[in-house]
C-alpha cells in the first residue's frame, strides 16, 4: 500500500507512531514500578510460546517483504529490514527451545544487537553494492543459523549472561546497543517517510521503535518479573504490527493487481490484441488467451495450446525468420517482435503481428516468454497496395514532388530527380523551390499560387521549371494543400507534365494556321470578285440562280469571317504583351463609342460602373470587351432591348470586370464549353465561328488571369474576367 502523503499528514502520522511507542514504554514502566512491583511469574513454557510466535512472525514478514520487493512495493527498504527480522526470527528460535539459564539470555541478547547492526544498515542501503541484495537474506539465514548451533554445540565460549540470579553488565549493554542501533534506524526510517511519503516506512518506524524500547527495557528487567514479561509483549506487538500491515498491504496489493490485471484485459480486448505465454519454455505447453483464439477463428477447444500445434499455423516461408528471431531473442536478447502468417480455421492465412518477451533467471537463462498476437491482414494489405501507388509514382514520367507546410522539398520521384539531376535523399533536403522555378513561374507561385492553396486547397496551369542544365522545362502543373483534422495545412503535393513537345507542336499548329488563314484569304478575295462581276454582268437571273448566287455570298462571309478570327486566335497565341497602367473607364468609354452604331441598331441600354486602374495590354483587353459587348447585343431576347452593365470590383489584388446582360443565357452544362475552340450554342438565327470567347479566353490567360460564366437559360448572363492591378 505504497502511496504518499501531504506533509501534514505525514506530522500527524509521525506524532502518533512516537505517541503509541513512547506510551507503551512508560506505561510499562509505570506498572512495573507500581501495580506490578516485585511480581515474578515463572513460565517458560509460555515465554518458549511467544518467542517461537513471534519468531514466526518475523519470517513471514520478510517473505512478505520480499514479495514487495519483487512487485515494487512496501518500503523504501524492503531487503534490509526483511535480512534483519529473518536473523532475528532465527536466533529468537533458538532462544525459545534453550532451557532457562546463560545460553538461554545469551541467545536473546544476541538476537538484539544482530538484529540491530542488520536494521541499522539502512543508512547505507545505497553505499552498498547492488549485487549483495541478491546473496543478502541467504547469508543472513546461514550466519544466523551457523551462530545458533554454535552457540548450542559449545556454550562455553558464550559470554556470562547472568550471575547470582541477576543480569550482568555484558547481558545489558548486547540490549542497550541493540536497542539503540535500532531506535537509530527508526529516525532514518522517519526521516525517509518525509521524503518518501510511503506510509509503509512510518509504520516500520513504528514497529523498530518497538524493538529498541523493549531492548533497552532489559536494563530495568529482573528474570520474570513484570517488566521482563512487558518488553516481551512489546516486542511481539511490534511483529504482530508488522504483520497485520504487510497482510493488510498484501491484500491491497492483490486487489490492485486483479484491477491492473482487469483493466488490462479490458484494454487488450478493445484494441483486438490477444496475448500468449509459453510459461516454461522447456515443456511445450503454451498459455493463449481467449482473443488468440478469437483471431484465429477456433473455438477454445479446437486449437490445442502447444509449441507443436502453434508452429504448425505457421506459413512455411515465414517458419524460419520466425524461428531465427526467437534464438536471437533468447540468446542475445534482440527484441522478438515480426510480421507472419499463421492459418486461420478456414485454411487461409492471415497476417499478425507476433511480440514476445523473455524473462530471464539469476544465469541469465530464458525460462519464460509472453508476447501478444494482433491481426495486421488489412494494414498489411493496405500497405501491398501503398506500395504500388509509389511503384506508379515512381515510374511515372510526370515530375511528382512533396512539400513539407513552408514549402520544403520532402520527396521527389524518378522523373523529378533525374531532371534535376538529384541522387539521394540528402540532396533533396538542400534543394531548395527557387533553384528549380522559372523566374516568371516564381513571381506567380508568390502572388497566386500559395494564397489559391490556402484559400482554395488547389492550383493548376502552366508552370515553368528549371532542370539541371538551367533550360526551362514548360509543364501543366497542379498543385494541392493537404490538411490536418484541425484543418491546418500539413504540406502541399505538386505534379508537372512535361509540355515542351506540345509547346512546339501548338507553335507549329499556329504557324499553320496563320500562314493557311493568311493564304486563303486572296482565293476568297478572287471568288468574291467572280461573284460581284457576275452580278453586275447579268441583268435578269431566275430565281434559281439569285438564290445560288445569295449562298455564295452568304458563305465567302463566313469563311472571311472565319479566317479572320483564326488569324486573330493564332495573332493571340503568339502575340506579346505591352503592359501598362490602363484607366479602365477611359478604355470602356472609348470601346462604345467605336461601336456607337451598332449600339443603336440594336436600341442596347449600356450601363458603366466607376472603374480602377489595371496592368494590362489595353488593345487585348478591349477585345475581349467589344466580344462580350456584341455577344450581349447578337443573343439578345426577341423584341426585348439589350440591357448591357459593366463593372468592376476588388479580388484579393486582382480587378473582377463584369459584363452582365438580359440576353437568352446559356445553360449551365455548356458554361465550360462555350469557351472551347469551334464551341457554339445552337441557334439557328445566330451565325458565328464560335471562336470569339475562345480568344477572349486565351488574352485572359496571357494576362495570368481567368474567365468564367453564371448564367441560367432565359435568365441572361455574366461574364466573369480578372486581370492583374499591378
Amino acid at each position: 500500500m505504497s502511496f504518499t502523503l501531504t506533509k501534514t499528514i505525514r506530522g500527524r502520522q509521525f506524532l502518533l507512531a512516537l505517541f503509541i511507542a513512547v506510551g507503551m514504554y512508560f506505561i510499562a514502566n509505570f506498572l512495573s514500578l507500581s501495580v506490578f512491583a516485585n511480581r515474578h511469574w515463572d513460565h517458560p513454557p509460555f515465554h518458549s510460546s511467544i518467542e517461537i510466535i513471534g519468531s514466526m512472525i518475523a519470517l513471514v514478514v520478510a517473505g512478505l517483504l520480499v514479495t514487495q520487493e519483487k512487485i515494487k512495493s512496501g518500503t523504501s527498504f524492503n531487503l534490509v529490514i526483511a535480512g534483519a527480522l529473518l536473523g532475528m526470527g532465527i536466533l529468537d528460535a533458538f532462544h525459545a527451545f534453550v532451557n532457562v539459564g546463560n545460553t538461554f539470555v545469551w541467545l536473546h541478547s544476541v538476537a538484539t544487537l544482530w538484529g540491530g547492526v542488520l536494521f541499522f544498515l539502512v543508512w547505507f542501503k545505497d553505499l552498498l553494492p547492488k549485487k549483495i541484495w541478491g546473496y543478502w537474506l541467504w547469508f543472513v539465514g546461514v550466519l544466523s543459523i551457523g551462530f545458533g548451533v554454535g552457540s548450542l554445540v559449545f556454550p562455553e565460549f558464550s559470554l556470562t549472561m547472568v550471575y547470582e540470579g541477576h543480569f550482568t553488565f555484558g547481558a545489558r549493554f548486547l540490549n542497550f546497543t541493540g536497542g539503540v542501533l535500532l531506535l537509530l534506524s527508526a529516525i532514518k526510517m522517519v526521516l525517509t517517510y518525509y521524503a518518501s511519503g510511503k506510509f509503509d516506512d512510518i509504520l516500520f518506524f513504528l514497529h523498530t521503535t518497538l524493538f529498541g524500547v523493549s531492548a533497552i527495557m532489559f536494563q530495568q528487567s529482573e528474570l520474570w518479573d513484570f517488566s521482563w514479561w512487558a518488553w516481551h509483549f512489546i516486542k511481539l506487538s511490534a511483529y504482530g504490527l508488522a504483520l497485520w500491515f504487510l497482510g493488510y498491504t498484501l491484500v491491497e496489493t492483490t486487489h490492485r493487481l486483479k484491477e491492473s490485471e482487469d483493466r488490462q484485459k479490458l484494454v487488450l480486448a478493445g484494441i483486438g490484441v490477444g496475448v500468449w505465454d509459453w510459461i516454461d519454455i522447456r515443456s511445450e505447453e503454451l498459455f493463449l488467451s481467449d482473443r488468440v483464439y478469437q483471431l484465429l477463428g477456433y473455438e477454445a477447444n479446437e486449437l490445442v495450446p502447444t509449441r507443436r500445434s502453434f508452429e504448425k499455423i505457421v506459413h512455411p516461408d515465414d517458419f524460419k525468420k520466425a524461428f531465427d528471431l526467437f534464438h536471437l531473442h533468447i540468446f542475445e536478447k534482440e527484441d522478438f517482435d515480426l510480421e507472419m502468417r499463421l492459418k486461420n480455421k478456414n485454411q487461409e492465412y492471415i497476417w499478425f503481428r507476433v511480440t514476445g518477451k523473455a524473462d530471464f533467471d539469476e544465469n541469465m537463462k530464458a525460462t519464460r516468454i509472453v508476447g501478444s498476437m494482433e491481426n495486421i491482414h488489412k494494414r498489411r494489405l493496405l500497405k501491398k497496395e501503398q506500395e504500388k501507388l509509389v511503384n506508379i509514382i515512381q515510374s511515372s514520367s510526370d515530375y511528382i514532388c512533396r512539400f513539407n507546410s513552408n514549402f520544403e522539398f520532402e520527396f521527389l520521384n524518378g522523373s523529378f530527380k533525374k531532371l534535376l539531376g538529384i541522387k539521394n535523399h540528402t540532396e533533396i533536403k538542400r534543394l531548395t523551390n527557387g533553384a528549380c522555378i522559372s523566374f516568371e513561374s516564381k513571381s506567380l507561385f508568390e502572388k497566386e499560387i500559395i494564397d489559391k492553396l490556402k484559400s482554395q486547397g488547389i492550383w493548376q496551369g502552366e508552370f515553368g521549371l528549371i532542370d539541371k542544365n538551367e533550360n526551362q522545362v514548360p509543364t501543366l502543373a497542379v498543385f494541392l494543400a493537404h490538411k490536418n483534422e484541425d484543418n491546418s495545412i500539413s504540406g502541399f503535393s505538386g505534379i508537372f507534365r512535361n509540355i515542351k513537345e506540345l509547346k512546339q507542336y501548338q507553335s507549329e499548329l499556329e504557324q499553320f494556321i496563320y500562314v493557311a488563314s493568311h493564304d486563303l484569304r486572296s482565293p476568297l478575295v478572287s471568288i468574291a470578285g467572280y461573284v460581284s462581276f457576275l452580278m453586275e454582268s447579268i441583268d435578269d437571273f431566275n430565281e434559281t440562280q439569285s438564290n445560288f448566287i445569295q449562298r455564295i455570298n452568304i458563305n465567302l462571309r463566313y469563311m472571311s469571317s472565319l479566317l479572320n478570327d483564326l488569324l486573330e486566335l493564332s495573332r493571340a497565341k503568339r502575340v506579346e504583351l505591352h503592359l501598362q497602367y490602363v484607366k479602365l473607364d477611359q478604355t470602356v468609354n472609348k470601346l462604345i463609342q467605336s461601336i456607337e452604331n451598332q449600339i443603336q441598331e440594336n436600341e442596347a441600354d449600356i450601363k458603366l460602373t466607376p472603374m480602377p486602374v489595371v496592368m494590362c495590354d489595353e488593345g487585348k483587353i478591349s477585345q475581349v470587351l467589344i466580344n462580350l459587348i456584341t455577344n450581349a447585343m447578337k443573343y439578345r431576347k426577341p423584341n426585348v432591348p439589350p440591357k448591357i452593365e459593366i463593372m468592376a470590383r476588388d479580388l484579393n489584388g486582382s480587378c473582377e470586370v463584369i459584363v452582365k446582360d438580359n440576353g437568352i443565357g446559356i445553360a449551365p452544362e455548356y458554361h465550360e464549353k462555350v469557351f472551347g475552340l469551334f464551341e457554339r450554342i445552337s441557334h439557328d438565327d445566330k451565325k458565328g465561328t464560335g471562336l470569339g470567347l475562345h480568344i477572349a479566353k486565351t488574352l485572359i490567360e496571357k494576362h495570368h488571369g481567368k474567365i468564367w460564366v453564371n448564367s441560367e437559360e432565359g435568365q441572361g448572363s455574366e461574364f466573369h474576367f480578372t486581370i492583374p492591378k499591378s
